[in-house]
């Protein structure tokens, strides 16, 4: 009842991408054009539209530009959303004063070519320019694999507009997908969660803030939350053109454009951007990552800092008892 009352209220086109012959690539193939066999630090994965041998058939469709809602089945065999694509609902404000804040001087931006993702070290040489060089920036935090703790890697606080567009983003994430929203919270301690402007936790850890950077394909392997929450900003002075979204098994694209809102299951679908970006785009992707949630680096950073806060138990304790329900076994916030 809630999904079909959602779509009736919000006008969502609906899309069963379950149905067969919807997918047009094999997942062995997927594999292939993420180069996946080989070392992380090797990794050459690639752009859709360099690829010049593709299956028979495999095409990519028009853009979608307007409101939909995508269904397919999950790893569990469930079937659920694996997106919602939502027009103009992020405020024209609040882009306009994060843009202002992302085109300071001192906003950490790197070049993509000393990325360590794999998806991103080609952009500058996909872009074919400099102008602007494709860079990114990751603030929140992360997991020190070497050493296995947590560490902040950029502070928001001087930013306080983006963190109001964040938050944004937070109440639209909540009204769509109110169980996921509680699960990031139950995960995700609180000295892990960014703030919004208004000093409200966020049920994300850190995000990926790229600037005219299209990533070529892969999977968001690290998100613990089963979604990520993405939104595009322009530069009306640059405007931009080209970075389009595109879930690759299905050749499904999506034109995320400045306002709107896309949640999307990156961790379990291959995906990328197609088309070389011409101008200035801010791409903005807002994630829990799922290795804060271990409780060994939490009992670390707790020794380290001497910060106090809720063990995993307890915060699903109190999230069922917010529901006024006893815990279950095998709870939905575990999973």
């Amino acid at each position: 009842m809630f999904w079909k009352r959602l779509i009736k209220n919000e006008n969502l086109a609906v899309m069963n991408l379950h149905y067969r012959g919807k997918k047009q690539l094999l997942n062995g193939e997927a594999l292939l054009w993420a180069d996946i066999a080989n070392p992380s630090e090797k990794r050459k994965p690639k752009y859709i539209d360099e690829i010049s041998v593709k299956p028979v058939g495999y095409t990519l469709a028009a853009p979608i530009t307007q409101s939909t809602l995508g269904w397919n089945i999950t790893a569990t065999g469930k079937i659920e959303p694996m997106f919602i694509f939502l027009t103009n609902r992020i405020d024209s404000d609040l882009q306009a004063n994060a843009l202002k804040e992302l085109k300071r001087k001192t906003t950490p931006f790197k070049s993509c070519a000393k990325s360590g993702r794999p998806e991103l070290k080609q952009a500058v040489r996909y872009n074919g320019h400099k102008s602007p060089e494709a860079s990114e920036w990751n603030p929140g935090f992360r997991e020190k694999k070497r050493y296995g703790y947590i560490e902040p890697v950029s502070d928001l606080t001087p930013y306080p507009e983006l963190r109001a567009l964040l938050e944004q983003m937070s109440v639209i994430f909540r009204v769509f997908f109110s169980r996921k929203w509680g699960h990031a919270f139950t995960m995700c301690p609180e000295p892990f969660r960014l703030k919004g402007k208004s000093g409200r936790s966020l049920p994300y850890s850190r995000l990926a803030i790229l600037k005219s950077a299209a990533s070529a394909v892969h999977l968001d392997g690290d998100n613990g939350m089963g979604v990520a929450c993405m939104t595009t900003i322009e530069d009306p002075d640059d405007p931009y053109k080209g970075g389009t979204f595109c879930f690759v098994e299905y050749g499904l694209q999506i034109a995320v454009r400045p306002g709107d809102m896309l949640i999307a299951n990156t961790p379990e679908h291959w995906h990328c951007n197609v088309g070389k970006i011409i101008g200035t785009k801010y791409s903005v992707v807002a994630y829990f990552s799922k290795r804060l949630a271990s409780q060994i680096m939490n009992d670390k950073w707790r020794e380290q800092t001497g910060d106090t806060y809720d063990t995993f138990k307890e915060r699903e304790a109190r999230q069922w008892g917010r529901l006024g329900r006893p815990v279950p076994k095998d709870g939905m916030f575990a999973k």
